[in-house]
């Protein structure tokens, strides 16, 4: 697995992980509660061609999300056999 990316440098051909900010609703939900700020969020997410360099499409849905960076996902386990 690779280090974190910035979210400008991720692939457009395949499924990675996302690290994406809270929505701009939610964050102002939470301020008018009192509450603290929404952190982020890890999601597997996918590119399209002429998405903004920043937003990224969630898995399984394809709603946008503003994204700061991205990984490739990690190996799948190895099945063991008795």
């Amino acid at each position: 697995m690779t280090d974190w990316q910035p979210i400008a440098t991720a692939p457009k051909d395949r499924y990675f992980l996302a690290y994406v900010l809270a929505s701009t609703g939610e964050a102002a939900l939470r301020s008018a509660l009192g509450l603290d700020p929404p952190e982020g969020q890890i999601i597997v997410a996918h590119k399209r061609k002429g998405d903004p360099k920043i937003k990224v499409r969630g898995v399984p849905r394809g709603e946008l999300h503003t994204a700061t960076h991205w990984m490739d996902l990690p190996e799948l386990p190895k099945e063991q056999t008795p």
